[in-house]
Protein backbone atom coordinates (compact mmCIF):
# COMPACT_ATOMS: atom_id res chain seq x y z
CA UNK A 1 0.00 0.00 0.00
CA UNK A 2 1.27 3.43 -1.13
CA UNK A 3 0.70 6.40 1.00
CA UNK A 4 -2.15 7.44 -0.65
CA UNK A 5 -4.01 4.70 0.39
CA UNK A 6 -3.09 4.53 3.93
CA UNK A 7 -4.44 8.28 4.42
CA UNK A 8 -8.19 7.14 2.56
CA UNK A 9 -8.41 4.51 4.66
CA UNK A 10 -7.33 6.40 7.84
CA UNK A 11 -9.72 9.20 6.71
CA UNK A 12 -12.71 6.80 6.28
CA UNK A 13 -12.21 5.04 9.48
CA UNK A 14 -12.48 8.47 11.71
CA UNK A 15 -14.98 9.71 9.15
CA UNK A 16 -17.05 6.27 10.31
CA UNK A 17 -16.22 6.92 13.80
CA UNK A 18 -16.92 10.26 14.19
CA UNK A 19 -20.45 9.18 12.10
CA UNK A 20 -20.57 6.48 14.78
CA UNK A 21 -20.18 8.96 17.82
CA UNK A 22 -22.42 11.24 16.26
CA UNK A 23 -25.37 9.31 15.85
CA UNK A 24 -24.81 7.34 19.96
CA UNK A 25 -25.14 10.72 21.03
CA UNK A 26 -28.01 11.55 18.93
CA UNK A 27 -29.55 8.65 20.15
CA UNK A 28 -28.70 9.54 23.79
CA UNK A 29 -30.28 12.99 23.37
CA UNK A 30 -33.41 11.76 22.20
CA UNK A 31 -33.62 9.01 24.50
CA UNK A 32 -33.48 11.51 27.46
CA UNK A 33 -35.67 14.13 25.34
CA UNK A 34 -37.97 10.91 25.40
CA UNK A 35 -37.43 10.01 29.43
CA UNK A 36 -37.65 13.79 30.33
CA UNK A 37 -41.35 13.91 28.02
CA UNK A 38 -42.52 11.04 29.39
CA UNK A 39 -41.62 12.23 33.28
CA UNK A 40 -43.42 15.33 32.59
CA UNK A 41 -46.26 13.89 31.38
CA UNK A 42 -46.54 11.04 33.97
CA UNK A 43 -45.99 14.06 36.57
CA UNK A 44 -48.73 16.27 35.27
CA UNK A 45 -51.23 13.25 34.86
CA UNK A 46 -50.50 12.27 38.64
CA UNK A 47 -50.25 15.91 39.27
CA UNK A 48 -54.23 16.48 37.57
CA UNK A 49 -55.52 13.54 39.03
CA UNK A 50 -54.76 14.66 42.61
CA UNK A 51 -56.02 17.93 41.81
CA UNK A 52 -59.50 16.01 40.40
CA UNK A 53 -59.46 13.95 43.41
CA UNK A 54 -58.87 16.76 46.27
CA UNK A 55 -61.89 18.75 44.19
CA UNK A 56 -64.01 15.38 44.14
CA UNK A 57 -63.07 15.01 48.15
CA UNK A 58 -63.38 18.32 48.99
CA UNK A 59 -67.26 18.82 47.01
CA UNK A 60 -68.20 14.90 48.45
CA UNK A 61 -67.45 16.66 52.15
CA UNK A 62 -68.91 19.86 51.80
CA UNK A 63 -72.44 18.04 50.33
CA UNK A 64 -71.59 15.78 52.95
CA UNK A 65 -72.09 18.82 56.10
CA UNK A 66 -74.17 20.76 53.72
CA UNK A 67 -76.55 17.66 54.85
CA UNK A 68 -75.54 17.14 57.65
CA UNK A 69 -76.53 20.42 58.91
CA UNK A 70 -80.00 20.29 57.32
CA UNK A 71 -80.65 16.88 58.94
CA UNK A 72 -79.61 18.34 62.49
CA UNK A 73 -82.17 22.10 61.28
CA UNK A 74 -84.86 19.87 60.63
CA UNK A 75 -84.14 17.27 63.74
CA UNK A 76 -84.33 20.46 65.96
CA UNK A 77 -87.31 22.34 64.20
CA UNK A 78 -89.17 18.98 64.49
CA UNK A 79 -88.70 18.92 68.36
CA UNK A 80 -89.17 21.84 68.64
CA UNK A 81 -92.22 22.38 67.30
CA UNK A 82 -93.65 19.03 68.62
CA UNK A 83 -92.46 20.03 71.98
CA UNK A 84 -94.13 23.91 71.90
CA UNK A 85 -96.61 22.24 70.17
CA UNK A 86 -97.26 19.70 73.42
CA UNK A 87 -96.38 22.30 75.38
CA UNK A 88 -99.49 24.56 74.28
CA UNK A 89 -101.39 21.69 74.05
CA UNK A 90 -100.67 21.07 78.27
CA UNK A 91 -100.58 24.63 78.70
CA UNK A 92 -104.48 24.95 76.86
CA UNK A 93 -105.69 22.02 79.16
CA UNK A 94 -104.62 23.55 82.01
CA UNK A 95 -106.85 26.58 81.58
CA UNK A 96 -109.76 24.33 80.33
CA UNK A 97 -109.58 22.44 83.02
CA UNK A 98 -109.06 25.49 85.17
CA UNK A 99 -112.26 27.13 83.66
CA UNK A 100 -114.31 23.93 84.31
CA UNK A 101 -113.39 24.44 87.58
CA UNK A 102 -114.30 27.65 87.75
CA UNK A 103 -117.87 26.31 87.03
CA UNK A 104 -118.51 23.61 89.11
CA UNK A 105 -117.63 25.82 92.31
CA UNK A 106 -120.01 28.54 92.10
CA UNK A 107 -122.47 26.10 90.87
CA UNK A 108 -122.19 23.99 94.28
CA UNK A 109 -122.25 27.24 96.00
CA UNK A 110 -125.36 29.05 94.92
CA UNK A 111 -127.08 25.81 94.62
CA UNK A 112 -130.78 25.64 96.59
CA UNK A 113 -132.78 22.37 96.41
CA UNK A 114 -135.70 24.48 97.08
CA UNK A 115 -134.85 26.37 94.04
CA UNK A 116 -134.17 24.07 91.93
CA UNK A 117 -137.10 21.93 92.68
CA UNK A 118 -139.34 24.97 91.58
CA UNK A 119 -137.45 25.57 88.80
CA UNK A 120 -137.71 22.22 87.76
CA UNK A 121 -141.93 22.44 88.07
CA UNK A 122 -141.44 25.47 86.22
CA UNK A 123 -140.08 24.35 84.00
CA UNK A 124 -142.71 21.41 83.38
CA UNK A 125 -145.68 23.76 83.61
CA UNK A 126 -143.80 25.71 80.42
CA UNK A 127 -143.03 22.53 78.65
CA UNK A 128 -147.11 21.97 79.01
CA UNK A 129 -148.14 25.16 77.94
CA UNK A 130 -145.51 25.12 74.98
CA UNK A 131 -148.76 24.71 72.67
CA UNK A 132 -150.88 27.03 74.01
CA UNK A 133 -152.42 30.87 72.55
CA UNK A 134 -151.23 32.65 75.51
CA UNK A 135 -148.39 35.05 74.31
CA UNK A 136 -145.84 36.42 76.61
CA UNK A 137 -143.90 39.05 76.50
CA UNK A 138 -140.23 38.01 77.15
CA UNK A 139 -137.18 40.80 77.43
CA UNK A 140 -134.14 40.29 76.56
CA UNK A 141 -130.74 41.34 78.55
CA UNK A 142 -128.81 43.26 76.60
CA UNK A 143 -124.88 42.41 76.77
CA UNK A 144 -122.35 44.78 77.98
CA UNK A 145 -120.30 46.38 75.91
CA UNK A 146 -116.95 44.73 75.04
CA UNK A 147 -114.48 47.48 77.06
CA UNK A 148 -116.48 47.62 79.98
CA UNK A 149 -116.42 44.03 80.97
CA UNK A 150 -113.84 42.56 82.93
CA UNK A 151 -113.14 38.64 82.74
CA UNK A 152 -112.31 37.65 86.57
CA UNK A 153 -110.23 35.01 87.68
CA UNK A 154 -111.75 34.54 91.29
CA UNK A 155 -112.38 30.83 92.15
CA UNK A 156 -114.42 30.07 95.20
CA UNK A 157 -112.30 28.59 98.34
CA UNK A 158 -112.28 24.89 98.38
CA UNK A 159 -113.05 22.84 101.51
CA UNK A 160 -116.85 23.02 101.28
CA UNK A 161 -117.69 20.04 99.25
CA UNK A 162 -114.98 16.98 100.03
CA UNK A 163 -116.70 15.19 97.03
CA UNK A 164 -116.72 18.38 94.79
CA UNK A 165 -113.13 18.21 95.81
CA UNK A 166 -112.08 15.10 94.98
CA UNK A 167 -114.02 15.27 91.61
CA UNK A 168 -112.27 18.21 90.67
CA UNK A 169 -108.68 16.89 91.92
CA UNK A 170 -109.15 13.51 89.93
CA UNK A 171 -110.51 15.37 86.70
CA UNK A 172 -107.51 17.47 86.74
CA UNK A 173 -105.07 14.84 87.12
CA UNK A 174 -106.48 12.53 85.14
CA UNK A 175 -106.59 15.39 82.14
CA UNK A 176 -102.83 16.93 83.02
CA UNK A 177 -101.40 12.91 83.17
CA UNK A 178 -103.33 11.30 80.43
CA UNK A 179 -100.93 10.44 77.67
CA UNK A 180 -102.45 10.68 73.95
CA UNK A 181 -104.09 7.91 72.10
CA UNK A 182 -102.76 6.20 69.09
CA UNK A 183 -105.30 6.49 66.67
CA UNK A 184 -105.63 4.84 63.75
CA UNK A 185 -107.37 5.24 60.36
CA UNK A 186 -111.08 3.73 60.20
CA UNK A 187 -110.83 3.42 56.33
CA UNK A 188 -109.15 1.00 54.06
CA UNK A 189 -106.51 1.91 51.67
CA UNK A 190 -108.42 1.33 48.24
CA UNK A 191 -111.37 3.68 50.39
CA UNK A 192 -109.30 6.02 51.40
CA UNK A 193 -107.67 6.49 48.02
CA UNK A 194 -111.10 6.53 46.53
CA UNK A 195 -111.82 9.67 48.84
CA UNK A 196 -108.99 12.02 47.49
CA UNK A 197 -110.05 10.65 44.35
CA UNK A 198 -113.49 12.60 44.79
CA UNK A 199 -111.94 15.51 46.38
CA UNK A 200 -109.61 16.07 43.43
CA UNK A 201 -112.25 15.40 40.66
CA UNK A 202 -113.37 19.21 40.09
CA UNK A 203 -116.52 18.22 37.82
CA UNK A 204 -118.24 17.20 40.79
CA UNK A 205 -119.38 19.26 44.11
CA UNK A 206 -119.99 17.42 47.52
CA UNK A 207 -122.24 19.33 50.13
CA UNK A 208 -123.95 18.19 53.17
CA UNK A 209 -127.45 18.63 53.26
CA UNK A 210 -129.09 21.24 55.52
CA UNK A 211 -130.97 18.95 57.04
CA UNK A 212 -130.75 15.34 57.81
CA UNK A 213 -127.21 14.99 58.15
CA UNK A 214 -127.54 13.65 53.92
CA UNK A 215 -124.91 14.20 51.37
CA UNK A 216 -125.47 16.31 48.10
CA UNK A 217 -123.52 15.48 45.14
CA UNK A 218 -123.88 18.17 41.97
CA UNK A 219 -122.13 18.42 38.84
CA UNK A 220 -120.12 21.24 39.45
CA UNK A 221 -121.64 23.26 36.22
CA UNK A 222 -125.11 22.34 37.86
CA UNK A 223 -123.96 23.80 41.51
CA UNK A 224 -122.51 27.00 39.85
CA UNK A 225 -126.00 27.18 37.55
CA UNK A 226 -127.99 27.03 40.81
CA UNK A 227 -126.11 29.27 42.96
CA UNK A 228 -126.04 31.74 40.17
CA UNK A 229 -129.90 31.39 39.69
CA UNK A 230 -130.57 31.71 43.57
CA UNK A 231 -128.57 35.04 43.96
CA UNK A 232 -130.14 36.72 41.45
CA UNK A 233 -133.19 36.57 42.55
CA UNK A 234 -133.31 40.25 43.29
CA UNK A 235 -136.58 39.47 45.18
CA UNK A 236 -135.22 37.70 47.88
CA UNK A 237 -131.30 38.36 47.68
Amino acid sequence: MNTLEVVVVVVVIVVVVVVVVVVVVVVKVVVVVVVVLVVVVVVVVVVLVIVVVGVVVAVVVDVVIVVVVVVVVVVVVVSSSSSSSSRSSSRKLSEDAHRFNRRLRPAEFFYDEETDSKDNETSANDKDNKNSDDVTDTTTKTPLPAFLYTPSDFTLFSGRDSNLDKYIDTISKEIMTSKPRKTFPNLRNGEKQALDELKKNKNITIKPADKGGAVGVLNTSDYIAECTKQLSNISHY
